[in-house]
């Protein structure tokens, strides 16, 4: 090509030497667009050889395309003047009429006029490009073709995209504003909060001009502070930034939610403070300053030093602080602001950076604590010395941790003389005793196990004038401040002890009777006092539960069950005695045989190498007092453990024969010998030496009372068998009929209730409260009951029915055959109970009759209180 001369404002431009002289890829265009000419930047970004592109076709090669696509500049885009910028139509050769009025002259002989630009993605190179195109002329003014230029702007592009993107998808707020709080620009998040505002101090604030202190009018040009918005009512982190554009202040801010971490801190309701080693306050939340006592105007520069009682206190929590890097409830006597003493639970951690360590500590003010703790455990105090039976604390060797007055009373000696003695060392007899008593503790110290745990012990003591009293002594295993340790509940049996040997001058049966009567009264009063006793201090401990520490008051808990667990066994046995005065009266209700047996013979059997066999049948309903199957239980399989010496094979079996129940109880002992059989339910009479010999009287007694029968196959040297048959139907006329005169008529009360544990409940409650309960699982059963003791004249006063129970024979089952055969008097009160709505009970009981409802949970004293009501 030629090169031009310059005269003037014509110019003449070498094509190719610009072309090689260039850092972007370009090349020479024909008009036709053939490819004449590339330079090396031109090889070097599309890889090829310079014969692979020259004599090509421009879109042919670089897009792959057969016709101009759309996107090139000449593909009927503007123009740009060269030297002012300014834009026309492509198609126009001529300079746009703004030249000459810049101060530029063209002649005829220009060799460019105009140029093209566009930026635009490249589909298959897959890049983002600027490119300009520059045509030539000759000097006649006809077009020769175009300097090509192309710019890589991929990169740049996408990483703005990329920015965009970041920006929108940030999960706080994010907009540029300019010195006229306009915001210009928003992430997703801010312009759902713009709505029509577009001042920021509007959206953020809710404010109608700008905000005191705003970043724009500071000379700061970036920060980091904490903002509250009160429109949004959060807590921010504001970051921003100032950058100065074009004559033009732009703010570039971000804000990061942190209302949660603020308002765990600030509004916490424990006292939180955060100081270095040296003691000097860096940050403390509400809490602290109210708990200090700290004026406002005071907060800056405070040292915590000043806040302790006793700096020896502070010394020692700091050095324990830096030894372990955190204490846990460190209580301390602290000072407020004014000078005011309290204590105080700290919790601290440190925490160590670069350029200094940071404590951060809670403070809990724990006065009123201390004060209730004291109050508490004077009231324990006061209720443990008012029990009537002597209470003792004991550790692994035997040393005493704890006495009562009841138990000082009964040995002569003071509490101050029990303390930390060993109490067989004061009270036994003799040496022999002292020394089984020693080598009891040493095989409980050595072993862990011990032999007199959950069993009653009589001994006889010495007292500190020397005189003799005997005591019956019950073991509890217990955990007391984390240690395992005794409870011994110590009974004087003086009295029962002299009415015992008074009984040996009368007939055998009627000592029993005595005996039983008034043992069973006199026990039946000290249990409950102790239980009543038990129940206050329990009711107590529950009040105190949140002050204590959920953890130390389930300690407590713990104790009680055991100690509840110990009079509920005596409260048994108290029973039984009953039944041998022929006192008792019957509270019967419906027990699943099954269940029953189930759950008691594995209890009995703990411990012993003795494997069980069951062979029960399912559905087996006994109407009999729980308690009273519970003593004939207990008493045959004890006397087979006591048979088997602890190792064999017991057997019990459950079945029913027309209207009975037949119950085995069979072990693999070495039998009763024939001349012992005949005498066994004799009262008082046993084969061992440590018998009470009312065993199996009592069993017998009990199977007598429900009409039943009682049988023995026995052979020396091939077990004993116990067969039992009580009857299906409960005999209600002799119970009624024996029933004694003396005692008042009481209020009945049916109950309908599947689940065994809350007919268990309620049963015993009512008892309590004085009225005669009978309790069945399903409506069949309750039915009958209800006709019977209609018949008889005696019919209940209340029916308590379980809404629906499984199988559909539940309260309103029974409700609708009695009203259906006209046996449901307006006398009768009705309670249903159930877990259904208000809605679902008047649809499933629309076409039956009930006073009132009681919705599962509720309370006992509301059940107490509807019954007191509907009876009048």
């Amino acid at each position: 090509m030629s090169n031009l001369k310059r005269e003037k404002a014509i110019f003449t431009i070498d094509v190719e030497k610009i072309i090689e002289s260039s850092n972007f890829p370009a090349f020479i265009l024909s008009k036709d667009l053939v490819i004449l000419k590339v330079n090396q930047a031109f090889l070097d970004f599309f890889k090829v050889k310079r014969e692979e592109v020259e004599g090509r076709r421009c879109h042919e090669f670089v897009h792959g395309l057969q016709e101009v696509p759309e996107f090139c500049p000449l593909h009927g885009e503007t123009y740009l003047c060269p030297f002012t910028g300014c834009g026309g139509l492509a198609q126009e050769v001529a300079p746009p009429p703004c030249c000459p009025k810049k101060g530029y002259t063209f002649s005829n002989a220009t060799t460019f006029k105009t140029f093209y630009q566009k930026f635009f993605y490249e589909p298959k190179l897959k890049k983002y490009l600027s490119v300009t195109l520059i045509p030539f002329f000759d000097e006649k003014e006809n077009l020769k073709g175009y300097l090509h230029f192309i710019e890589d702007k991929t990169k740049e592009t996408e990483l703005k995209e990329l920015l965009f993107a970041t920006f929108d998808t940030f999960l706080g707020l994010f907009f540029v504003n300019d010195e006229k709080f306009q915001i210009i620009y928003a992430n997703r998040q801010m312009k759902a909060l713009m709505q029509d505002d577009e001042e920021c101090f509007k959206v953020l604030y809710g404010r109608n001009e700008h905000c005191p202190g705003c970043p724009l009018f500071s000379e700061v040009k970036e920060a980091e502070d904490l903002v509250y918005s009160p429109k949004l009512n959060r807590y921010f982190l504001r970051y921003y930034r100032k950058l100065e554009k074009n004559s033009r202040i732009l703010k570039l801010t971000f804000y990061h939610d942190i209302t949660e971490e603020v308002r765990l801190f600030e509004e916490n309701p424990i006292a939180i403070a955060i100081s270095t080693i040296d003691g000097e306050l860096v940050r403390a939340n509400k809490r602290a300053y109210e708990l200090f006592k700290v004026p406002e105007r005071f907060r800056e520069r405070i040292s915590t030093q000043n806040f302790w009682e006793n700096l020896q206190d502070r010394e020692r929590f700091i050095a324990e602080l830096i030894t372990k890097g955190e204490v846990r409830a460190f209580e301390t006597k602290l000072k407020d602001w004014e000078g005011n003493s309290f204590y105080a639970l700290l919790s601290s951690k440190i925490h160590f950076t670069k350029d200094r360590s940071l404590i951060y500590t809670c403070i809990e003010d724990i006065s009123k604590y201390l004060e209730i703790k004291e109050e508490w455990q004077r009231f324990f105090e006061t209720m443990v010395e008012l029990l009537p039976v002597g209470l003792a604390l004991l550790d692994f060797e035997g040393k005493t941790l704890y006495v009562n007055g009841t138990l000082a009373n009964l040995t002569g000696y003071t509490k101050d003389e029990l303390l930390g003695k060993s109490l067989h060392e004061l009270l036994a007899i003799d040496e022999g005793m002292k020394e089984r008593a020693r080598k009891r503790f040493q095989e409980l110290a050595r072993t862990g196990q011990s032999h007199l745990a959950g069993k009653r012990v009589q001994v006889k003591a010495r007292r500190k004038d020397g005189t003799f009293i005997p005591l019956e002594v019950y073991f509890v295993d217990v955990n007391f401040l984390g240690q395992r340790a005794f409870l011994g509940i110590v009974l004087d049996i003086t009295e029962r002890l002299i009415l015992e040997e008074k009984s040996l001058r009368e007939t055998r049966a009627q000592t029993v009777m005595q005996i039983a009567s008034g043992l069973a009264h006199e026990l039946n009063n000290l249990l409950m006092v102790l239980k009543g006793h038990l129940e206050l201090l329990e009711m107590k401990l529950k009040d105190f539960m949140e002050i204590l520490g959920k953890e130390r008051t389930l300690n407590f808990f713990k104790h009680l069950e055991k100690v509840f667990a110990s009079t509920d066994k005596i409260s048994q046995k108290v029973a039984e005695l009953y039944l041998l005065s022929g006192k008792d009266l019957p509270r019967v209700a419906e027990v699943d045989l099954k269940s029953f047996l189930e759950r008691w013979l594995p209890f009995y059997l703990q411990g012993k190498e003795i494997k069980l066999e069951m062979d029960v049948k399912e559905g087996l309903r006994l109407m009999m007092e729980e308690r009273h199957l519970v003593s004939v239980i207990e008493n045959l399989v004890i006397n087979a453990i006591e048979a088997m010496e602890g190792q064999g094979r017991l057997r019990v079996s459950a079945n029913e024969e027309g209207d009975a129940y037949v119950i085995m109880v069979e072990d693999t002992g070495p039998g009763i010998p024939p001349e012992i059989l005949p005498h066994i339910f004799e009262p008082g009479f046993s084969t061992k030496s440590t018998g009470t010999g009312l065993g199996l009287t009592v069993v017998k007694k009990i199977v007598d009372l429900y009409e039943g029968t009682i049988s023995i196959n026995s052979e020396p040297g091939r077990g004993t068998r116990f067969i039992l048959r009580l009857p299906k139907r409960l005999p209600f006329v002799k119970f009624l009929k024996t029933a004694p005169q003396e005692i008042k008529k009481r209020r009945k009360i049916l109950i309908l209730e599947d689940d065994p544990e809350v007919r268990e409940l309620l049963e015993e409650v009512l008892r309590e409260e004085d009225f005669e309960v009978m309790g069945f699982a399903e409506g069949d059963s309750a039915y009958e009951a209800y006709l019977s003791a209609l018949a008889l004249g005696e019919p209940f006063d209340f029916l308590l029915l379980d809404l629906i129970v499984p199988e559909g024979k539940g309260g309103v089952y029974l409700l609708e055959r009695l009203i259906k055969e006209g046996k449901l008097p307006v006398s009768v009160k009705v309670v249903l109970m159930t877990g259904y709505t208000s809605q679902e009970v008047s649809e499933r009981a629309k076409f039956v009759r009930y006073d009132a409802v009681l919705y599962k949970p509720f309370s006992l004293d509301k059940l107490l209180t509807l019954l007191r009501m509907e009876g009048g």
